[in-house]
């Protein structure tokens, strides 16, 4: 399943939350960014698995979102 950005992905998860196992968030989106959907991920979800994915500086941001993921990974990233 895709989401183009974070609202989308949280309308998705909350219809299909059940179904994902896992899901993989960019935190530059429109709409939502990545911190903030994954904090509604867990409101809906606090066991969920989120693995955090970004190609910008993320600086501060990444240390407030760093207990709420499972992990990061920085792009560009390769098999």
């Amino acid at each position: 399943m895709t989401a183009t950005d974070g609202a989308k992905t949280i309308a998705l998860y909350g219809k299909s939350g059940v179904e994902i196992q896992a899901v993989i968030m960019d935190m530059a989106m429109p709409i939502m960014d990545g911190p903030m959907s994954i904090r509604a991920i867990r409101r809906i979800n606090p066991t969920a698995k989120i693995i955090a994915v970004s190609d910008l500086n993320m600086n501060g941001k990444l240390a407030n979102i760093a207990s709420s993921v499972n992990a990061f990974s920085a792009k560009p990233y390769s098999s």
